[in-house]
């Protein structure tokens, strides 16, 4: 097995779609696609449910050829790697059978997915909010402590 990192990038219809993979860990005909977390990884409902899709997404570029042409997909995983602890490893493959689908799934699903993301970019009449997601739009945003986002919420609202 040989270990290395590695920055992808493909078009479609157009766009550029780039990743940055942790590890990417070869063998001769297989590749699996690593990425480490410090914190918590996503949960299997949020990856099955397609709101994490940064590992589908990683996996379709790979299929794309973008990371290493010749080698097949043979899985995506999530280590999740305790800070200033003497835990192990954490591992998570998101394509066994806790999501209940397997590479060729992720590999439809995600094409599926961005093509039609692509077509809504390409859209010139598609509005676009600017906070998509208002529940956790703050939920990780290193400004919370300054943000003043609620106080103008308010202000807004009273006009």
């Amino acid at each position: 097995v040989t270990a290395s990192t590695g920055i992808s990038a493909t078009h479609l219809n157009g766009i550029t779609i780039h990743a940055r993979a942790d590890r990417l860990d070869k063998t001769q005909n297989s590749i699996s696609i690593i990425d480490y977390k410090t914190g918590s990884p996503p949960s299997i409902k949020e990856i099955a449910l397609g709101k994490k899709p940064q590992m589908a997404v990683e996996g379709w570029l790979q299929e794309q050829g973008a990371f290493d042409k010749g080698h097949e997909l043979s899985s995506l995983c999530f280590w999740k790697i305790p800070v200033g602890s003497k835990q192990n490893i954490n591992i998570t493959n998101i394509t066994d059978e806790k999501l209940n689908k397997h590479v060729e799934d992720w590999k439809k699903e995600t094409n599926q997915g961005l093509k039609r993301l692509v077509e809504n970019y390409k859209n010139q009449t598609a509005l676009y909010p600017a906070v998509p997601d208002e529940k956790n739009v703050c939920k990780y945003c290193p400004y919370a402590g300054v943000c003043r986002k609620e106080e103008w919420k308010e202000d807004f609202n009273n006009e």
